[in-house]
């Protein structure tokens, strides 16, 4: 270590260096160097040796303190975040390790008492989303999500780079990008972050290190080189880098970005749970591109993602983040494992059985993952990402999903009884958002009805041949179906409802305390308090389609202590996604930390296990959001009640879809006065949902057993290909008929996108797909009718083989021959 370097920061500190900042001091210095000949290489080759190390050493002794300072802050935050949890799990009733997963995620059993993590995060991501909404929708994917659109976005990422592109809609959302991505690195500072702002960082940047790793580390130094901009990358004496150097340099880079900086970890040291997620994106951004079309070709190459992807990529994970180091301080994967193993010894000194504190920890832990984003690794990438591209691309078969979808509907009315709201109210405001366009762009702007375009960036974004082409085809059929469109306006008609009401009782109520019981014990047990209450009366009510609604943002426009009135509007969008995801059914963390959260991708187990629990996330979120309700708190109405409404809702909305599925195939209705019918109805309405309708899909359409049908839609089609090849053959080979064309043309069918759209399959069947059958299976169609007659007594409104329609349905038949 130099000495000359360490006096020139002590003098520049106007103190002696400490033990601690003395180390690696040198390092600092020849960094600065850098720094100072990147920002203005004439000024500094005109320096003397002494006066680029004296100048050094000033932004040396600058970074110390600020280093200084941001480790008391850290520190600060850190004894809060410890104190908050503690007094959390101490007044809190219940076991501690069981308590941990409520801190995490809700439990929608009104005793959390408490804003998870994850509804922060969600409130956070809704927050920084919701400005952004118009121009999302803009320039977002087109043509049913297919198209993503990166051609519009390429003047958006010139306009962030500074560069006049004449465009004034890219102008303005570039503008609220910098805004956006300037409030959230300033958020995620004041939580404990550190990320420094630079010159030249314009948005951020993506690509993926297989596409990386495939191209090997010659090709990428050699493609990426000429995109750099050379002037960022200098020696200590303020000349550029030469090639070679630079090469060098790109080198390590390749090994940091491919390997994820194993190669700069010291062995034994390191590793999950070590780092603090406060440091998240202070790592040196060490690829700095001429300008926006290197980057552009640099993307176009090596990101998997689109242009959109990569923004909202970027939002959700800063969202996270923030969530993250809020509700457990700048380290929060420290302080997890700390509280999570103090609850381990409690547990154990409570006499409890090792098995479930084992049990209970793995799970917490695999809850934490997913709601901090921690993906598990896969084992082998090219079979997760082929195993992935399967199951995604087989929800083409969810075509007719929109009419199971109905069930939503008493979910959303049981819901609202329990919230002590009016289930006609909701309905009136789902018919506002489907009939008014804006109604639906007031509802985007307030964060609701944002998430089919979002899902559409963020997932469908994938460029690669598997996953980018499967979850494009997978999303467009189900953005045809319409299933899109009505679940955002129940959402967006549930949320106003809410918003209205809460918007009532913070004007008729002047604190928490003098809530009704239900009330008071719903908003206690979501972790608000009286302070919150209290900023939430002085907010000024926005009108959505003439109604006055309180909203988040409204909260945000409130005077006063701005940490407080964040928390204060984060708390109340937290209350609305939170009840808004339990009405109209949407599986969360803890729904994935049951299901797929323990199974590796990439393995032969774990891809078996995501297929068996592929479209079960309907039944399982039931079980844990309105069953767990039910049996503990069901709010304002009884159990009774909750459980005869929820019951019968669903099973008659499962009816409703039964016989219009009958309708839409060409057949007359199922009689209703058989109990089998109520048996279906039940399962596609109330207990298994979109499961419900494929199992029955799979049976009827595509000829699998029901044991493949349980089994998923992945090992569904494999039992399909097994019995059109090797079952064809044994068949063959004993001398039977085959039928092996026939079966060929109904594998195909289901594997053809669009084909289970409600409102074209039977068209489709008809003019098409049954011609066919018949022409490679003479007496397919009199064998179909033969069947319903003989199984379901049914007979069809629509001939199977012919170009229209024999005559009207005939309803009568619903309540018996």
């Amino acid at each position: 270590m130099r000495n000359d370097c360490i006096t020139a920061v002590s003098q520049a500190l106007g103190r002696p260096l400490k033990a601690g900042e003395a180390q690696k001091i040198e390092q600092r210095i020849r960094e600065h160097k850098v720094l100072l000949a990147n920002r203005d290489r004439q000024a500094y080759l005109g320096m003397t040796e002494a006066q680029r190390l004296q100048a050094a050493a000033q932004g040396a002794a600058e970074q110390l303190k600020a280093d200084a300072a941001k480790k008391q802050q850290r520190i600060g935050l850190t004894i809060l975040a410890h104190q908050r949890l503690s007094d959390y799990f101490e007044r809190q009733p219940g076991p501690m390790i069981d308590n941990i997963d409520r801190l995490l995620a809700p439990r929608f059993d009104g005793k959390d008492n408490i804003q998870s993590a994850e509804t922060k995060y969600r409130a956070v991501y809704n927050e920084y989303t919701r400005s952004l909404s118009d121009a999302i929708e803009a320039f977002g994917p087109k043509l049913l999500g297919i198209i993503q659109n990166d051609a519009a976005m390429v003047p958006v990422f010139r306009e962030l780079r500074g560069i006049d592109t004449g465009n004034a809609e890219a102008k303005a959302f570039a503008k609220r990008l910098n805004e956006t991505f300037e409030a959230m690195r300033s958020r995620f500072n004041h939580a404990g972050g550190m990320i420094g702002k630079l010159d030249d960082w314009a948005h951020p940047q993506t690509h993926a290190s297989y596409l990386i790793f495939k191209a090997g580390k010659p090709a990428w130094v050699d493609f990426i080189l000429p995109l750099l901009d050379r002037n960022r990358y200098s020696r200590e004496d303020g000349m550029r880098m030469s090639d070679a150097e630079l090469s060098v340099f790109l080198g390590h880079a390749y090994d940091s970005i491919v390997y994820d900086g194993v190669m700069k970890r010291t062995p034994g040291q390191g590793g999950y749970g070590t780092g603090s997620r406060a440091n998240r994106g202070r790592e040196h951004r060490q690829l700095h591109f001429a300008d926006a079309d290197s980057y552009l070709r640099y993307h176009a190459r090596f990101a998997e993602k689109s242009l959109m992807a990569t923004i909202v990529g970027h939002i959700n994970q800063m969202s996270r983040d923030i969530a993250l180091a809020e509700t457990l301080g700048p380290n929060p994967d420290l302080l997890f494992r700390t509280f999570l193993d103090k609850a381990e010894q409690d547990a154990a000194q409570a006499g409890g059985a090792p098995a479930q504190i084992r049990k209970q920890r793995g799970f917490a832990e695999r809850l934490y993952d997913e709601v901090a984003g921690n993906s598990m690794q896969p084992g082998n990438e090219t079979l997760a990402r082929w195993a992935g591209a399967v199951r995604s691309y087989l929800n083409i078969r969810l075509g007719s999903a929109v009419i199971t979808s109905f069930a939503d509907d008493p979910t959303a009315i049981v819901t609202a009884r329990a919230l002590n709201m009016s289930g006609t109210d909701y309905l009136l405001n789902q018919f506002k958002a489907l009939n008014s366009e804006e109604a639906r762009r007031q509802a985007r702007a307030l964060g609701f009805g944002l998430d089919t375009a979002l899902f559409a960036i963020d997932r469908f974004g994938q460029e690669n041949l598997a996953n980018g082409f499967a979850a494009k085809v997978s999303g467009a059929v189900i953005r045809a179906s319409g299933l899109s469109f009505m679940t955002e306006a129940r959402r967006q008609g549930f949320a106003a409802m809410m918003m209205h009401q809460l918007g009532g009782m913070v004007q008729r109520y002047d604190s928490l305390d003098k809530l009704d019981t239900g009330d008071h014990s719903l908003l206690l047990a979501k972790g608000i308090t009286d302070a919150d209450w209290q900023i939430w009366r002085q907010a000024k009510p926005e009108a959505w389609q003439g109604t006055p609604v309180l909203t988040a943002r409204s909260i945000l426009n409130v005077d006063g202590d701005a940490k407080a009135v964040r928390a204060a509007a984060d708390k109340f969008q937290g209350v609305i996604l939170e009840e808004t995801g339990n009405a109209i059914i949407e599986p969360g963390a803890r729904e994935r930390a049951m299901t797929t959260g323990r199974l590796q991708p990439g393995t032969v187990l774990g891809e078996l296990g995501r297929s068996v629990l592929q479209f079960k996330s309907f039944p399982i979120t039931m079980m844990t959001r309105h069953w767990r309700r039910l049996l503990n708190d069901p709010g304002h109405i009884s159990k009774a009640e909750y459980s005869a409404a929820m019951i019968l809702g669903t099973t008659l909305m499962g009816a409703v879809g039964v016989q219009l599925n009958e309708l839409f195939n060409g057949r007359d209705p199922l009689d209703m006065q058989q109990p089998s019918f109520w048996g279906r109805a039940a399962l596609k309405g109330g207990s298994l949902g979109f499961y419900g309708d494929f199992l029955q899909s799979q049976s009827s359409q595509h000829g699998t057993s029901a044991f493949a049908g349980m089994l998923g839609p992945s090992l569904g089609l494999t039992e399909e290909l097994l019995n059109l090849s090797q079952g064809n053959l044994i068949q063959a080979l004993q001398g039977e008929d085959t039928h092996a064309s026939a079966e060929a043309l109904r594998t195909l069918k289901g594997l053809t996108p669009g084909s289970s759209l409600w409102y074209a399959k039977a068209a489709l069947d008809r003019l098409i797909f049954q011609q066919a059958q018949e022409m490679v299976s003479p007496g397919y169609l009199r064998r179909m009718e033969q069947r319903a007659q003989r199984e379901f007594k049914q007979r069809y409104w629509w001939k199977p083989g012919t170009n229209s329609p024999q005559r009207v349905p005939d309803l009568s038949q619903a309540t018996g021959p």
